[in-house]
């Protein structure tokens, strides 16, 4: 039972951990229906740092993403 356990508790950290690609970040947000401006005041970013996400030219750190991961499906 705790090996079972465990096994979940890693699978969830690990798929937290997975880099956001710009076309994630690019389809949560059309699915949202919102602006980049919207979307940027929503998870707590400028909207440049949004636009870098979805342009590819930057990635969400690993932190950001988990937060970002955690905002999306709260949405």
């Amino acid at each position: 039972m705790v090996a079972g356990l465990h096994e979940i508790v890693v699978a969830l950290k690990e798929k937290e951990m997975k880099k956001i690609d710009a076309q994630e970040i690019i389809r949560k947000r059309h699915e949202l229906n919102l602006t980049q401006e919207e979307f940027a005041h929503k998870l707590g970013v400028t909207m440049a740092t949004l636009q870098r996400w979805e342009m590819g030219k930057h990635t969400p750190s690993p932190m950001a993403a988990r937060l970002l991961r955690r905002a999306i499906s709260g949405y």
